[in-house]
């Protein structure tokens, strides 16, 4: 099948005991599958990419992004070996291939989840809310992608304040929260008070 057909984006998380797959696709659902030592093991690897095929055609996928869950007791020459593996899979078949640090593929993830409609450099601001603090993100539209620009933290108490200059300083046209209690360990964040809603109440006026 010709490139020009290839649709799907692929996106593979590598956590410490399961890779979990995500298409842009409805066909081919979400799944979850048990993580084999691709790092310390690069013979499973192999194994890892059969079953990758066997889920999804490859012949359909355009791009795949390989994002990996911190593992500071991996060497960093495996680590290496691993991801030149997947990328001479992906260019024996002509799939693109990225490997986006955390931050930057959970970002994406938000973006493409909800789809802000903004203009031409027009600018959406990511609140991540934590315990006491609130990480802002800000991206500009720029043809069809949008570019960081800015991250701000800054304490809950001076949400208001900050808006006040986040608005003077940048067109901000489109924000999206983010509970960082749901997207953290849990132990971490148990008990804390999810500043979501305070967040959406103050930028009510912004879609």
């Amino acid at each position: 099948m010709s490139s020009s057909k290839k649709k799907c984006i692929v996106t593979i998380y590598f956590k410490s005991t399961v890779v979990a797959f995500s298409v842009d696709d409805k066909r081919y659902p979400d799944r979850a599958i048990p993580f084999r030592d691709c790092y310390n093991k690069p013979e499973n690897c192999s194994d890892f990419l059969k079953e990758l095929s066997a889920r999804i055609p490859i012949n359909v996928i355009e791009a795949i992004v390989f994002v990996t869950d911190r593992f500071p007791a991996i060497p960093l020459k495996k680590l290496q070996l691993f991801h030149e593996q997947l990328r001479d899979f992906c260019k024996n078949h002509e799939i693109f291939c990225h490997f986006p640090n955390q931050e930057t593929a959970f970002i994406n993830g938000l973006i493409m989840n909800a789809k802000p409609n903004v203009e031409e450099y027009g600018c959406v601001a990511i609140m991540l809310a934590a315990p006491g603090i609130i990480v802002c993100h800000i991206l500009i539209r720029v043809g069809k992608y949008f570019k960081l620009i800015e991250v701000d933290r800054f304490e809950v108490r001076d949400l208001v304040k900050n808006k006040r200059d986040l608005m003077e300083r940048f067109d901000v046209e489109f924000v999206i929260t983010c509970n960082m209690a749901t997207h953290s360990d849990p132990r971490i964040f148990s008990g804390q008070i999810d500043f979501s809603d305070l967040i959406k109440n103050v930028y009510s006026d912004v879609n």
